[in-house]
């Protein structure tokens, strides 16, 4: 079932939850155990009290036996996802009045302009309270309300200019103005509020609590006014697992009969096929949280290895990407900056140039998530993989990027992610050359199985080939990669210590003649989205 409050009396004025943020933490931040998850939680309260609270939908518990933690739930990916949502409707608006269809246009016009209505009333309401409150008045520094008052102001005109039904070009003019100013607005509004949304509570239950509340402070708007256009618009403008994430975001801030409420509204706003895609992922069943996944994920990634004449500074470069990166794109779960190799420790054999490197593991849904164009045209991407790639230490891209690896993977979580990002990570990743393609294909089932058994908390066997030039050389195909990721040094220390080490050597060793070498990582920083 859902997380959030029950649906508040018609009287009742929405309120700000009160919220706990998460403080910057220097290692990464432990998942909570299934009972602090479940504890009442005092430090978020819905907009109003239900009449009988529903059981809140527990903090996933660390995987045992090879089970993995379930996908990334991101409540406040309903907010960020609307503002796609308002951007594909300007620009439809803005093709219309350029054609000079004022019909068209006015529809268009008043269709996004119920959903933008809405938004801000659930911004003003509650959202923008909770950040104030919760970040030295953020908001109010900023002047996001005032914007909102700008923006009433040209809509308006526009408004005006449409319900006259005459001068086509005033009408041209205006919605083209519109379209750019609030689309600075929407800007300036991720800038602000998308690096505090991870932080605005430690736990899921607790986020799904406050989203609950941003919902309630119109839900009726929400429900006959904001839900299916935004959906409709999201199917129409982003591969499917946008359409996944932002309704699993409805289905964890809202309780059974809420959520039982708005499937048919759903069901009946989006195409059949996506409607069975829901279903198929337990999105648009009962309306109860379905249970995680177990065993391993495939994903796509890019395991990425630079050699640079500034390896600290491309890191640094590196770490602004990653954040704008799963925050900004819907279909990049996890971007893990590896850094520079720190030294060797005993029962290991490193990799070469570890002075000189720099490594990372960028995670996608699916290969569409690396291809579309909200990873290939993001902004931040481009000057930041700028940056990093002017730090080349041959100046060759190609040549600088040898030994790395783009393509599917194979990932599992051994708990549930950390609930906001962290540093801290103690990282292994290890590299083994088979003897040939057929001795490769088989040491990669090897290597899942220490993914299987690992004390780490997360673990990825990269198979051989992939999708990089070369890819299909015998030296890619007869090439595996794992990567093991623990909480840090002191896990780390107790898993080399424990035999494991030597007797993987061995393992290896039946497919691979030099066994594996690795490169270590004392600090790895570790970004997931909201």
């Amino acid at each position: 079932m859902g997380c959030g409050s029950s649906k508040p009396e018609a009287s009742t004025a929405p309120k700000a939850p009160a919220v706990v943020p998460v403080q910057a933490q220097p290692t990464a931040v432990v998942a909570q155990t299934p009972a602090q998850a479940a504890a009442p939680a005092t430090t978020v309260a819905p907009a109003a009290a239900p009449a009988a609270a529903p059981a809140a939908a527990p903090e996933a518990p660390a995987a045992q036996g090879g089970e993995a933690a379930p996908p990334a739930i991101r409540p406040f990916a309903y907010m960020r996802l609307t503002h796609d949502a308002i951007r594909h409707g300007l620009k439809e608006l803005v093709v219309h009045a350029d054609a000079g269809d004022l019909a068209a246009a006015e529809k268009t016009f008043g269709e996004v302009r119920a959903i933008i209505e809405v938004h801000m009333k659930m911004e003003d309401a509650v959202f923008f309270p909770m950040l104030n409150d919760l970040f030295d008045g953020v908001i109010a520094k900023e002047h996001l309300n005032d914007e909102h008052a700008e923006d009433d102001k040209r809509t308006d005109a526009l408004r005006q200019a449409l319900a006259d039904k005459g001068d086509a070009e005033n009408v041209k003019k205006l919605a083209g103005e519109w379209a750019k100013e609030h689309e600075a607005h929407l800007e300036h509004e991720e800038k602000v509020m998308m690096p505090l949304t991870e932080k605005v509570a430690p736990t899921l239950e607790q986020r799904c609590r406050a989203m609950s509340a941003v919902l309630h402070a119109d839900w009726e708007g929400f429900k006959s006014r904001q839900l299916v256009p935004v959906l409709a618009r999201i199917e129409a403008s982003k591969p499917f697992g946008g359409l996944k994430m932002i309704t699993q975001a409805v289905q964890y801030a809202t309780t059974v009969s809420e959520y039982q409420s708005l499937t048919p509204l759903i069901k009946a706003g989006l195409k059949a096929e996506s409607v069975s895609q829901l279903e198929a992922e337990g999105i648009l069943g009962d309306g109860k949280i379905p249970d995680p996944p177990s065993g391993w994920q495939q994903l796509y990634a890019v395991l990425g290895s630079y050699a640079s004449k500034d390896p600290a500074g491309a890191s640094k470069a590196l770490e602004i990407d990653a954040r704008d990166q799963v925050l900004r794109e819907r279909m990049a779960p996890s971007f893990t900056v590896y850094g520079t190799p720190t030294p060797l420790t005993e029962g290991y054999t490193q990799l070469p140039d570890a002075s000189s490197k720099i490594c990372w593991l960028a995670t996608f849904d699916t290969k569409e998530g690396w291809s579309h164009e909200d990873h290939q045209n993001r902004e931040l991407r481009k000057t930041q993989l700028g940056a990093m790639m002017a730090t080349g230490l041959s100046g060759n891209m190609m040549e600088d990027m040898a030994g790395s690896y783009m393509g599917p993977i194979h990932h599992i979580e051994k708990q549930a992610p950390p609930p906001s990002s962290g540093k801290g990570l103690y990282t292994v990743l290890s590299i083994a050359h088979a003897t040939d393609a057929e001795a490769a294909k088989k040491l990669f089932e090897v290597v899942k199985g220490f993914g299987d058994d690992t004390t780490g908390v997360r673990f990825t066997a990269v198979p051989p080939g992939g999708d990089m030039p070369g890819a299909d050389s015998p030296e890619a195909m007869s090439t595996v990669r794992w990567v093991e990721v623990f909480l840090g040094k002191t896990d780390h220390e107790a898993h080399r210590t424990s035999g494991k080490v030597t007797e993987r050597e061995g393992k290896v060793k039946e497919f691979a003649a030099e066994g594996f070498k690795v490169y270590e990582f004392a600090n790895a920083a570790h970004f997931v989205g909201f």
